[in-house]
């Protein structure tokens, strides 16, 4: 038999961290109170990644066939903000925690409508013997003579 990945190991003590956690805060303030901030950071949760998909289609939306040039920031930013939100909505205050964090890191960051820049490609200016069309000047007819 072999024996545990560290990765099994990692899930196996965080769900026992859990389990403990929601006993001491069932324990602290009730079973009510317990489900609710269970509830509420699950609606966040949700929240959170539907206004970055919102903000992510109105912009890609907005970008009329544009290429949508993602800066290293708004990646790591949006990247920690649905890292944050998955946590919120799985179950557990030690997840909640560790969601928010990750939530408040990123909107430290930036905030989400700054993320995402629509740019259009640039026409080659140079004389190095290459020709950039713009999309009306593109023809599918190859037989034609110049």
């Amino acid at each position: 038999m072999r024996g545990f990945s560290l990765g099994t190991l990692s899930f196996i003590l965080l769900f026992l961290a859990e389990i403990a956690t929601y006993v001491v805060v069932i324990d602290a303030w009730g079973f009510g109170a317990a489900l609710g901030i269970g509830f509420g950071s699950l609606m966040l949760g949700f929240l959170v990644l539907a206004k970055l998909g919102r903000n992510m289609g109105e912009v890609f939306a907005g970008a009329g066939g544009r290429i949508v040039q993602l800066s290293f920031n708004g990646l790591f930013s949006g990247g920690l903000l649905i890292a944050g939100a998955i946590l919120l909505i799985l179950p557990g205050f030690l997840t909640d925690f560790i969601g928010l964090l990750l939530i408040g890191a990123s909107w430290g960051l930036k905030l989400l409508p700054a993320r995402f820049s629509p740019v259009s490609s640039p026409i080659r200016e140079a004389n190095d013997g290459i020709t950039d069309l713009r999309p009306e000047e593109w023809s599918s007819n190859r037989n034609s003579q110049p």
